[in-house]
């Protein structure tokens, strides 16, 4: 009997110290960390995405009212004239707009406007892309092989353009157009440049407003600041075919 109970004993102190030491181990061990966790924090997934938004799946291969028709399917009003916010599935590593697990909820904006529309009463950054993958960003020309200076082309425009876009949060928005004949993944690369040259701005606004890097504001701040200079992003369905690019002289290296 007392054999019995040693052993008894013996078993219950085995299995309380394995039970401790998985414990120990879940405590100690790191926590996973995805793709996205690695290159964006919590503040800056707040600035440009929205998981409360329709969810519109995108393919930019198809005619312009095929786009249009994608986002309205997802609400139940005409958009005619109407400004509208829905989100895309934008994989940040390949850059593409797919739902995977390195993607995030991307927030856009529709505006369709039916009948004359101009720019005189608003601040915007107008982005369009050829065929030939080159960008024009409002007037300038940045060849395709140049375009990893596009994030600090938007930084000038947001802050430091004659009419910069943070003294007109309300009615700011970058654009962006293209070719028909576009190549879609270059486009939608162009996205991510959109995006890092909207964080190199607001970087640069917390610093100097703040005193802090974004990830170190409290809610009220990055609230705040999303106030300030918001993400406003737009595909513009505008045109089949874009305007032609304009001279030489224009260009940016």
């Amino acid at each position: 009997m007392k054999k019995r109970i040693v052993y008894i004993l013996l078993i219950s102190t085995l299995v309380i110290s394995a039970c401790k030491n998985n414990s120990e181990q879940s405590i100690n061990e790191p926590e996973v960390q995805t793709y996205v966790d690695s290159i964006l924090c919590k503040n800056q997934l707040k600035l440009i995405s929205n998981d409360t938004l329709p969810v519109v799946k995108l393919d930019l291969t198809k005619s312009l009212d095929s786009c249009i028709l994608q986002v309205q399917q997802s609400f139940d009003f005409d958009l005619c004239n109407r400004k509208v916010y829905y989100s895309i599935p934008y994989d940040l590593k390949t850059k593409t707009i797919q739902q995977t697990e390195n993607s995030i909820l991307l927030k856009l904006r529709l505006y369709k406007r039916c009948g004359c529309f101009c720019c005189n009463d608003i601040r915007c950054i107008w982005i369009l892309m050829n065929e030939k993958s080159d960008v024009l960003i409002n007037g300038n020309i940045v060849k395709y092989e140049n375009i990893n200076n596009l994030d600090s082309i938007i930084q000038y425009h947001y802050l430091y353009d004659e009419f910069p876009l943070y003294e007109q949060p309300e009615s700011s928005f970058i654009g962006l157009m293209w070719d028909k004949e576009i190549d879609v993944d270059k486009l939608t690369a162009l996205f991510n440049d959109i995006i890092n040259g909207y964080f190199l701005t607001i970087s640069e606004y917390s610093n100097n407003k703040f005193h802090k890097t974004i990830c170190e504001l409290s809610d009220d701040e990055i609230n705040l600041l999303r106030d300030s200079i918001p993400f406003e992003f737009e595909l513009l369905f505008q045109w089949e075919k874009a305007p032609p690019l304009p001279e030489e002289e224009n260009l940016i290296n």
